[in-house]
């Protein structure tokens, strides 16, 4: 599948802001060219495999990666803070497992590869609001309906700090519907401030369900990347929920039963869901085919 030109662009642009911290011109132009080769010749599917590229030759360059921790503890940290207070209001409200959900997208706005920054006043913004977001109703209801069907359900997180989000999110859905087994799958590898499985460990994930890494370096999950034994789980899960746009861009068009949850951060995908910046997106993989 050829990737659309301007994520190519996108893609670009973003590679030439992290050559700038190559202070090394000849390294910087060196570098600058081969990301401009593996966009011309190599043939990736999303963008989260493009950008695993770029990290790969950035290091091999002997260039240090920026490192997310301190910032993902601030996040994990920021979220469990206020966790107590989301639940009580939650457990008020008419539709539990629906606002729930509706906190858990906008958890995703602590992205920090999407994301040029992540702003705090605007996160706490949304945080606010989080209770007027809406859902389209009839994937809600098909949303429900697969989960009172399901038994083997695998969710794919995204980043810090939303993950705790995505906790509590499980935990309503095992209350709400507890023949569930609910698989929890974080990243591989260390990554901007996606989650790992340090970080699903530092949350206590494991209160709520069983979790492990996806075994890859890329911020999506990539099916053909995936261990056999991994790959199967996919295959064989009654429905799999899948937050963030990493995870979109690479498990759309698998064809499985996939329900997705993220905002909208990119001007590419502003366009499929004719949606604004930082929208909410709740669908699901058969109204991509």
């Amino acid at each position: 599948m050829e990737l659309a030109k301007e994520c190519k662009k996108c893609l670009y642009e973003k590679e030439i802001k992290r050559a700038e911290n190559i202070k090394n011109l000849l390294e910087r132009k060196q570098y600058i060219k081969e990301v401009e080769y593996a966009l011309e010749h190599l043939s990736f599917d999303s963008p989260p495999e493009y950008i695993d590229c770029f990290l790969k030759i950035y290091k091999n360059s002997g260039q240090e990666v920026q490192s997310y921790k301190k910032l993902k503890e601030k996040y994990n940290i920021k979220m469990q803070q206020k966790v107590k207070e989301f639940e009580e209001e939650i457990n008020q409200s008419e539709n539990p497992l629906k606002l729930a959900i509706q906190l858990a997208i906008v958890g995703n706005y602590i992205d920090c590869i999407a994301m040029p920054t992540i702003d705090d006043k605007v996160l706490n913004r949304l945080l606010m609001q989080y209770r007027e977001i809406k859902l389209d109703d009839k994937i809600y209801k098909l949303f429900t309906n697969d989960l009172a069907n399901s038994r083997k359900v695998i969710y794919c997180t995204d980043n810090c700090g939303e993950i705790v989000l995505d906790k509590l999110l499980i935990k309503y859905l095992t209350l709400y519907y507890p023949q569930l087994e609910i698989q929890v799958i974080v990243r591989g590898e260390e990554i901007g401030n996606d989650a790992s499985i340090e970080d699903a460990e530092n949350i206590s994930m494991q209160e709520v369900a069983a979790f492990e890494g996806n075994g890859t370096t890329i911020a999506g999950t990539s099916l053909y990347l995936l261990s056999d034994k991994l790959k199967k789980k996919f295959y064989k899960a009654d429905m799999i929920i899948s937050k963030g746009q990493g995870n979109y861009e690479t498990l759309s068009g698998s064809g499985l039963n996939i329900y997705y949850l993220f905002l909208c951060k990119c001007n590419h995908l502003q366009k499929i869901f004719l949606a604004k910046f930082l929208d909410p997106i709740f669908s699901m993989e058969c109204e991509r085919r």
